[in-house]
């Protein structure tokens, strides 16, 4: 079956909690991918039945999932020490239906002082959907995108940003290090990157089977 993005919001504010607007049309058995950039190094309070992926070695940069299901109201996300001062959510529909959809995860910290915002590259043994997500306390924007990715939602803050794209079909293999190219150097910055499962492809029935032959 094959993915499909449904949609992406974002929210900046100056105090907790930051609460992110759902995405519109979300369905039962989605993926909602939400990408948090904090101003203390802190514990998330993470939006109920989101599970958290990753946290960058600096407690600044965070990413979680959940599936969704029943969704009403938004999403609000909180931060132990300091606040969340931006979060972004994406929402995919297709994917795998398994207790764990995901199988592999970036969370790899590349702070070189340079334009490049890095996700590092993994092996999958399968067709996957990418979701890779950037971050960063910068006033640089992303002036060229990851290679083959569409950006899903950016927050619109010039200093705790955070960008999510992704690839609804990445074929089984090595990826490679996924790079954005910020408009200008920047070392405080992270970004994740996650392989989703496709959803299993409906069983056809062959004809004589649904008539009761065979």
């Amino acid at each position: 079956m094959a993915a499909t993005f449904v949609d992406g919001t974002s929210a900046y504010v100056i105090s907790d909690p930051c609460t992110v607007t759902a995405p519109a049309g979300i369905q039962d058995n989605d993926i909602l991918v939400m990408a948090a950039n904090a101003d203390g190094a802190g514990t998330l309070t993470w939006p109920s039945g989101f599970t958290q992926l990753g946290v960058d070695a600096s407690g600044y940069y965070f990413l979680a999932w959940k599936r969704a299901a029943s969704e009403s109201g938004n999403y609000a996300v909180s931060n132990s020490s300091g606040s969340v001062r931006s979060a972004s959510i994406l929402a995919i529909r297709g994917l795998s239906t398994a207790a764990t959809p995901y199988s592999n995860v970036s969370n790899t910290a590349y702070t070189t002082n340079d334009t490049t915002l890095r996700a590092a590259g993994f092996t999958t043994s399968e067709e996957t959907c990418l979701v890779w997500c950037g971050m960063g306390y910068m006033n640089r924007s992303i002036s060229t995108a990851p290679s083959g990715f569409t950006l899903g939602e950016g927050t619109p803050d010039t200093s705790y940003r955070v960008y999510c794209y992704y690839k609804l079909s990445q074929a089984a293999g090595a990826t490679g290090d996924i790079d954005a190219v910020l408009s200008g150097n920047a070392d405080d910055k992270h970004a994740f990157m996650v392989a989703f499962k496709l959803a299993a492809a409906a069983a056809v029935k062959h004809p004589l089977m649904m008539m009761g032959v065979g």
